[in-house]
């Protein structure tokens, strides 16, 4: 018997979308958790570290 991973949305849709701002924004509504894991950093540390670097981008 062939095994079967579930593989989270937002995984799935990275071969779309690939690791960009809406792929990391969908995720931070569907799974914040996951969103933290990934990217080691709360939705709300993500913005305010956004907001401080964004004018140097």
């Amino acid at each position: 018997k062939k095994k079967r991973m579930r593989v989270r949305k937002w995984i799935g849709r990275r071969l779309t979308h690939g690791a960009s701002n809406n792929l990391f924004k969908e995720l931070a509504l569907e799974d914040s958790s996951a969103y933290r894991k990934v990217l080691r950093l709360t939705c709300e540390k993500f913005e305010e570290l956004l907001k401080k670097v964004y004018p140097l981008i």
